[in-house]
């Protein structure tokens, strides 16, 4: 038995070795596969570990590396306590696959910070998390969670920690380029900097679409740079420069490119800091569709819930002027007092000298109109003054050469049939010339034209149009729930607004176009200062059409307040507010009563049996004066542009509808509002 044992003992012994061989075999084959995986067959790379990774980033130090090579992530990469500086450069398809890559720190000096430094524009990053911290020191722009500068497209992709930059800084990308497309994207953690900051991107130029960022972004006085002790009530209503940070946007710091269907729910900004601070974005100039903030939005001036201050597009059209006629007509005479020159060089000498002053004359008039011609380096017409002095020496140069010519034509001798033509022909240049200089100065500058009132559907810079704000806004100046500030840039904005067509000269039109189109605003608006709106707070310029606002309005100590608009200079076209308002001066506006049969007597199914009565007129005006007070009613809509039938027909037909008004319970001042007396207070209030 004691032999049995043994022998099924060494049997079993022998069986376990046997075993054990293609068990080690297995594992060295698996390991060489892992260091395999990055040369793989084809173009494929897969990163499996840590060191596939980072071997995967040194070689990105080369674009022509990750051309057409496709990168899949099969398991997730942890970074914690890897000195990592980033993938300098990537022009591939780089596909995440869902997993992760965390514990990422870059702290280095330099700009053009992110998971990848630059995004090329061939390359796609997808279905990538990221979560870590980006927080470089030194010049610090261009920083972003996924891509310092994006020129491709980034899709799917989640960044969840802090990037901290200087200017163009966002969760996602620090600049997404003309070229760039940000899709689908998701940003959560703390987002910081001075300039050009956003949730998703600091600084877009190109497309983003349905992204969404819970960020905070720029929300402690600590990274606003700013110390509470140095705020006074002064300098809150006083001072244009309480804070240096611009730009600060809950998806975008600043867009001239497309933002689509993004959602913002982190807060932005610090109270009393920061200029051109919005829900959505900062500063606008492109296009907003469908996008929708739901959080708090703080700041110093042009504060809105969905733009901080919506910047016109502006395009200048050059045309052809005097100027550019001029310099071809000073050719001309050039050319003829050069052959009058030859004809008579070897003559009389006294008048070789006076055609050689002629000639000179002539070049000091065309040196000097050639100074108010634009050129290449300096594409922006001079000012008056060198206008004005480059015609003044235009002038005093032809007058010298007119005095020449004629003594010149004095001692022509009659024979001189051919000299004598030439002489003919400049003569007549000149006394053209000279006419035309002197009404040259009547003719500069071109027109400057506002053009939002003529949008259409297929015009789309320099809108933003469907979106909604129900975050609260809080600002000092320029408040407004869905845009803070419809005005011409300042000194501390990009110029990033300006197209300019048509060759050089200095004959030139200028058009501005901004509009807002069919928002909705439902959160509170409150400011300190003045020019609060429900919809937009200061509009210089521009287009407000179809919007509503039904947010409460608190502006106690504020000047120029509205329901839509606080202070406008623009074009309010159809819009309403439902409103609770409080101000200080300059409070409140008008609206005109609707005669429109299918507003007052709605009926969707038999429209033809819809009426328009002095009595549903005055229980409109009853509910008007319920919302916002007798003293916004004013008497409304032409007679003759309303289709169907209508009981007030024409002006006559009026006091019909004070006795409407009395049966609903208006008094006599309240009817004499309604009819002038609140138009009135409203044009001697605002006009």
């Amino acid at each position: 038995m004691r032999n049995l044992i043994k022998r099924i003992s060494a049997l079993l012994l022998c069986l376990l070795l046997v075993l054990s061989l293609p068990v080690t075999a297995l594992a060295e084959e698996a390991k060489d596969t892992d260091e395999a995986a990055a040369a793989e067959e084809g173009t494929t790379l897969r990163i499996l570990r840590q060191k596939q990774f980072l071997d995967f980033a040194e070689n990105c130090r080369l674009d022509s590396y990750s051309r057409n090579l496709s990168v899949v992530l099969l398991t997730d990469i942890d970074l914690t306590g890897v000195d990592f500086a980033g993938i300098p450069i990537f022009c591939g398809n780089f596909d995440g696959n869902g997993h992760t890559v965390s514990g990422l720190s870059i702290t280095r000096d330099g700009s053009n910070m992110g998971l990848f430094r630059y995004v090329d524009a061939s390359a796609l990053i997808q279905n990538l998390t990221v979560s870590g911290e980006i927080i470089p020191d030194g010049s610090r722009s261009a920083v972003g969670g996924i891509a310092g500068h994006n020129a491709g497209k980034i899709q799917n992709c989640f960044f969840d920690g802090t990037v901290s930059g200087s200017d163009d800084v966002g969760g996602i990308a620090g600049i997404n380029a003309i070229t760039g497309i940000i899709d689908g994207c998701h940003s959560k953690g703390v987002i910081t900097g001075d300039h050009r900051v956003g949730g998703v991107v600091g600084n877009n130029l190109g497309v983003v679409r349905s992204c969404n960022n819970r960020s905070g972004v720029n929300t402690t006085a600590e990274e606003n740079q700013i110390k509470l002790s140095d705020i006074s009530l002064e300098t809150i209503t006083g001072s244009e420069s309480v804070s240096a940070v611009t730009d600060i946007g809950g998806i975008a710091g600043t867009s001239s490119g497309v933002i689509r269907q993004s959602k913002n729910r982190g807060n932005v900004g610090y109270q009393h800091m920061g200029y051109n601070v919005g829900g959505i974005a900062g500063t606008q100039t492109g296009y907003l569709y469908k996008c929708e903030n739901f959080a708090q939005v703080y700041g110093r001036k042009e504060v809105g819930g969905i733009v901080g201050q919506m910047e016109p597009t502006t395009f200048i059209e050059y045309t052809e002027d005097t100027m550019q006629i001029l310099q071809s007509q000073l050719g001309t005479v050039s050319n003829l007092t050069g052959q009058a020159f030859s004809t008579i060089q070897d003559g009389n000498s006294d008048m070789g000298v006076q055609v050689d002053d002629l000639y000179n004359s002539l070049v000091d008039a065309k040196d000097a109109l050639d100074t108010l011609l634009p050129n290449g380096d300096d594409p922006y017409p001079p000012d008056r003054d060198t206008i004005d002095a480059a015609i003044n020496n235009a002038n005093s140069s032809l007058a010298a050469a007119g005095s020449s010519l004629y003594a010149i034509m004095d001692s022509v001798n009659d024979t001189a049939d051919s000299l004598s033509r030439i002489m003919r022909s400049i003569a007549g240049q000149i006394s053209a010339m000279s006419a035309t200089v002197g009404n040259a100065s009547q003719n500069l500058g071109g027109t400057i034209e506002d053009i939002s009132d003529r949008d259409t559907a297929e015009i789309l810079s320099g809108k933003v149009e469907k979106c909604t704000n129900s975050g609260a806004v809080l600002g000092d100046l320029n408040a407004g729930g869905v845009v803070g500030a419809i005005a011409y840039e300042n000194r501390l904005d990009p110029e990033n607004d300006l197209q300019i067509g048509g060759d050089n000269s200095m004959n030139f039109d200028t058009q501005l176009r901004a509009v807002i189109l069919g928002c909705e605003n439902s959160g509170s608006v409150t400011a300190k200062r003045q020019n609060v709106g429900g919809i937009v707070g200061w509009m210089a310029l521009g287009l407000t059409k179809n919007c509503l606002s039904t947010g409460s309005i608190d502006a106690e100590e504020a000047n120029y307040v509205g329901g839509v608009a606080g202070k406008s200079s623009g074009y309010v076209r159809q819009c309403s507010a439902k409103s609770d308002i409080t101000g200080n001066a300059y409070v409140g506006g008008i609206a005109g009563l609707n005669y429109y049969a299918p507003f007052l007597d709605a009926d969707p199914i038999h429209p033809e049996r819809c009426r328009s009565t002095v009595e549903l007129i005055a229980k409109h005006a009853a509910h008007y004066k319920q919302v916002g007070g007798a003293q916004m009613i004013a008497l409304g809509s032409d007679f003759d542009g309303i289709d169907g039938p209508h009981q007030l027909e024409n002006a006559a037909f009026l006091p019909l509808l004070a006795d409407a008004l009395r049966k609903e319970g208006f008094t006599e001042d309240e009817v004499e509002g309604v009819y002038f007396r609140n138009a009135m207070r409203f044009f001697e209030e605002n006009l």
